[in-house]
């Protein structure tokens, strides 16, 4: 039978980011191949899930997106802060065919 996979793209804030880890940790300890969608800037917050499970979670790593409302850098909500949420959506929202190729 094949293993269950799941793939896993938490939004790029602090608190969305850390609750969807950590639930990817517990379907990571009942056997679920996982892929985690991250941004470059974003991927040391999945460094201790990664430790955690080596085999079972892989990462996805796609380049941010341009958005005219986004500085180059920015791949967090942290750096925008609430008012750049829509900005971010949108920015994401370019991700879907990568994620689909």
């Amino acid at each position: 039978m094949a293993k269950s996979h799941v793939l896993v793209f938490p939004y790029p804030a602090q608190g969305h980011i850390l609750a969807l880890l950590d639930l990817t940790h517990q379907l990571a300890l009942r056997g679920l191949s996982i892929t985690v969608v991250v941004t470059p800037k974003n991927l040391s917050l999945l460094h201790p899930l990664l430790r955690a499970h080596p085999v079972a979670v892989q990462t996805l790593i796609l380049p941010f997106p341009s958005h005219p409302k986004i500085p180059p850098g920015v791949e967090n909500v942290r750096g925008l802060g609430i008012a750049g949420n829509y900005s971010m959506i949108n920015a994401l929202s370019k991700l879907q065919d990568p994620i689909i190729q």
